[in-house]
């Protein structure tokens, strides 16, 4: 790179460096009404000349040519920075930093970020105020107290064609109807208001809303377009008798996973229901249909905030994931901080259904994180239930975990191989693993029997071998 090209550069650089610190402060691409208003810059601070309008006229062009970098050379920039070594990208970043600071202390910095701002509150209005601006009708002082509330009054008329002037606006307004009607809005706007605060929202991440249903009036706000009865209008609204049973969310997703364009979700978690019984739990879509929790969970992760609010939400998800035999699921749920040795309402712990399912995966899953081997479920360790259900995938990792109790007992003092024996016309060949395992032969149970006496002709042949 020669010296002249390198200087050229590194002026075009600084200049991308103030129009880069202008696209971070007002967050992403221009839209296309900032793009005007760069393109009628000169021609409004001509005006500004004219007028001596002092709150506009300090604007200087070098921040004027920052933002017709940005807007129109960004790509170029792009091009040309992979030329530099890591040496000179860290000096030239260095030096923006430093500009930013300066730029944010400038006054006509402030003058220039307020102007733009008026673009970013009214996109679709831009040109109107622009071109009033340059016919001598209003001021930048009159935009933010004058000029933006006629707009946001008439455009609530529903007008097609909005008058060129701002006078025009204004006897647009002045009219009786459109004074009857403004009112009619201003009490529709109340009332929407009032429904809108009948929710309270209690989650706002990036994929979903968590709102807590407060009201009629917010269930029928929040419900709209849906079949809840909760959102009733027309016919007896049931969300009082629904309260009483326990607090309603609304769940909104704001990046859809579904096809459904009215994707939304009602929950209730009734008062006084088991901590783990999904069968108490209420879960609906939009079309009143039933929906798991952990269908809705595995769309959106977000919805995990629903266990700071009750602390049903891990146990019935966790469960859920399982019952499906969501390995992914089970294993977010765990991440986010379901406990592996909980029970549901039947005093079944996760580990022992995932047994039953005979799913290797969430089995070893389970016990990776924690999950107690030798509890006891139903009067009987989980190796037992495992045995006597003959699940050959989920027996061989219980086998290979260090902390199993190969000699646990059962109720009636059965141990792991008096289960094996007994069921061994079906199931006779894991007695060699037990045994392997350290299984004891000679322990006996309540009735004083050992494996060995429980055993047929074929399992006595098969271990004298």
């Amino acid at each position: 790179m020669d010296t002249s090209y390198k200087y050229k550069y590194l002026k075009y650089k600084h200049k991308y460096l103030i129009a880069k610190e202008m696209y971070n402060q007002y967050g992403g691409l221009l839209n296309p009404s900032i793009k005007a208003f760069i393109k009628e810059l000169p021609a409004l601070q001509k005006a500004a000349e004219d007028r001596t309008d002092q709150s506009f006229q300090k604007i200087s062009q070098e921040y004027m040519d920052a933002l017709q970098l940005l807007n129109k050379e960004e790509d170029a920039y792009k091009k040309e920075v992979k030329k530099l070594d890591k040496e000179q990208k860290a000096k030239k970043e260095a030096e923006f930093n430093e500009r930013g600071k300066e730029l944010q202390a400038n006054s006509e910095w402030k003058s220039f970020a307020a102007m733009k701002d008026i673009f970013y509150k009214m996109p679709n209005q831009s040109k109107w105020i622009m071109d009033n601006y340059k016919n001598s009708r209003i001021t930048v002082s009159d935009i933010e107290s004058n000029v933006f509330p006629l707009i946001i009054n008439f455009l609530k008329l529903k007008i097609k064609d909005m008058p060129n002037t701002i006078e025009g606006v204004r006897a647009a307004l002045n009219l009786n109807e459109s004074q009857e009607k403004l009112e009619s809005v201003k009490i529709a706007e109340e009332a929407e208001q009032k429904a809108r605060e009948g929710g309270q929202t209690r989650y706002d991440g990036s994929n979903i809303k968590i709102i807590e249903l407060l009201t009629t009036e917010g269930a029928c706000y929040y419900g709209k377009g849906t079949k809840w009865c909760t959102a009733y209008t027309d016919k007896p609204n049931r969300f009082k008798q629904h309260q009483s049973y326990g607090v309603m969310y609304t769940i909104q997703p704001k990046i859809r996973q579904t096809s459904n364009k009215n994707e939304r979700y009602q929950l209730q978690f009734p008062r006084g229901s088991h901590v783990n019984d999904e069968t108490m739990l209420e879960f609906k879509d939009d079309a009143n249909e039933d929906i798991e929790l952990v269908e809705v969970y595995k769309m959106y992760p977000e919805l995990k905030f629903l266990s700071t609010l009750e602390d049903k939400f891990f146990n019935i998800v966790l469960f859920g994931a399982i019952a499906k035999e969501y390995r992914d699921v089970v294993e977010m749920i765990l991440n986010d901080g379901a406990d592996p040795n909980t029970l549901d309402s039947t005093k079944k712990t996760p580990l022992y259904n995932a047994v039953i399912k005979n799913n290797e995966s969430i089995v070893q899953l389970l016990l990776d994180r924690g999950a107690d081997i030798n509890a006891v479920v139903q009067n009987e360790a989980i190796i037992h239930t495992a045995i006597r259900n003959r699940v050959s995938d989920a027996i061989s990792v219980l086998l290979k975990d260090k902390n199993l109790d190969i000699n646990v007992k059962d109720k009636d003092g059965n141990t792991p191989l008096h289960i094996a024996v007994d069921n061994s016309g079906t199931y006779g060949s894991i007695i060699p693993d037990l045994i392997k395992k350290g299984g004891d032969m000679g322990i006996k149970n309540n009735n004083g029997q050992t494996p060995m006496d429980l055993a047929n002709d074929d399992v006595k042949q098969m271990l004298h071998r």
